[in-house]
């Protein structure tokens, strides 16, 4: 007669039954040979037929092999909600990802999205830029700063047309290079650098005269192109420039 002498070790007693369940199957329903009840091991294989399929060509989750349809419950899907190849009905698996690897957010394990963008730095691993093969980044703009249609993040084409207000103007009032319909800028100046009233940001007007002494120089004898007039240089006497700047380059500081 043969006796089955099982290893002191083992989760098994001699007449095949597992130590701790009491049955012919351990805790995850395997069996001392490693195959469930239905004759399939761990890796899905069957152990007549040694293919995924068993003799009436169902696999391990009862799928037909032919039909894709389960012996349960005669749709596509398990009890569990994933199909044959693990898909659930909105085409998901159990990790979230889509047969071609993104998420419902578009985007795939390492957090790019189909274009190639990552979501979180803007950088196409396509293209080892932050521009994608089509020349535009992770939120439409080229190079440029324009979208496909050629307007900008302002609304405005290259022609300084605005779409968002049907005019050269946006709807702050301005142009695209910040002038209002009256050529003032917000600071007030015009493109020429001029105030209403006809002055520079320095005080001196298109006659190169200063507002406060009605002369070419201002108070401090500095005229229109930053020229002291004692020094005939940029810089005065005591060797700073129109704006305060020492010569040297030094900076002076509190403390």
């Amino acid at each position: 007669m043969f006796f089955m002498i099982a290893d002191s070790s083992s989760q098994w007693n001699e007449d095949g039954t597992h130590k701790i369940t009491g049955t012919k199957y351990d805790e995850l329903r395997f069996d001392m040979e490693g195959n469930n009840r239905r004759g399939f091991n761990k890796d899905g294989i069957h152990k007549i037929t040694n293919q995924k399929w068993d003799e009436e060509d169902y696999d391990c989750r009862l799928f037909h092999k032919d039909t894709g349809i389960n012996k349960h419950t005669r749709t596509k899907c398990a009890e569990d909600g994933y199909d044959i190849d693990g898909y659930d009905k909105y085409g998901f698996n159990k990790d979230g990802f889509t047969v071609d690897g993104f998420n419902q957010y578009e985007l795939d394990k390492d957090g790019f999205n189909k274009d190639g963008f990552n979501k979180d730095t803007g950088f196409n691993k396509d293209t080892q830029s932050n521009f994608g093969k089509d020349g535009f980044n992770l939120d439409g703009y080229d190079k440029d700063g324009y979208d496909a249609d050629g307007f900008n993040l302002q609304g405005y084409n290259k022609d300084g047309y605005n779409k968002n207000t049907q005019s050269n103007f946006g709807k702050d009032g301005y142009d695209m290079d910040g002038y209002s319909k009256n050529g003032f800028n917000l600071d007030g100046f015009n493109k020429d650098g001029f105030t209403k009233d006809g002055y520079d940001k320095d005080g001196f007007n298109k006659n190169k005269l200063y507002k406060k002494t009605g002369k070419k120089y201002n108070e401090y004898g500095f005229d229109v192109d930053g020229l002291h007039e004692k020094t005939g240089k940029k810089y005065n006497e005591y060797g700073f420039d129109i704006d305060g700047n020492p010569e040297d380059g030094s900076v002076f500081t509190l403390g």
